[in-house]
């Protein structure tokens, strides 16, 4: 290239953008690189577009199962929730159910214990006026 460059030719020579034939090469070969450079960076441009696809592809895919994975996830937890909220309920109705039980009980109880004083005292009074 500092030869091509060389205008002021100091020894007699002619310079080298004199010579028609070697500009026409290094002009020919320049032009082929240009081109191969060109080639390339095309081919290189719509592969890059191919990626950007790709990965805009991958990502929409990647929302698209991250959407229905939430979905499902929620449907889960609000089924979940729904039958914890099902079973605390016929929780307390079975506790209501028993405390009811115990209060029948309680009452069957206290008229039994009534009838057996009731019973006991009236005894105790027949066996005292026949034994005084």
């Amino acid at each position: 290239a500092d030869a091509l460059n060389n205008d002021n030719s100091t020894d007699g020579k002619p310079s080298l953008w004199e010579n028609k034939e070697a500009v026409d090469v290094y002009f020919t070969s320049l032009r082929g690189r240009l081109k191969g450079v060109l080639e390339r960076t095309r081919s290189l441009q719509k592969r890059l577009v191919v990626l950007e696809q790709a990965g805009d592809d991958i990502v929409s895919s990647l929302c698209e199962d991250l959407a229905e994975v939430t979905g499902h996830s929620n449907k889960a937890e609000a089924r979940y929730v729904k039958k914890g909220k099902e079973l605390q309920r016929k929780r307390r109705r079975e506790e209501l159910r028993h405390r009811s039980k115990i209060k029948q009980a309680e009452r069957h109880i206290r008229k039994l214990e009534e009838q057996l004083l009731s019973v006991s005292g009236s005894s105790n009074e027949y066996s005292n006026k026949y034994f005084e």
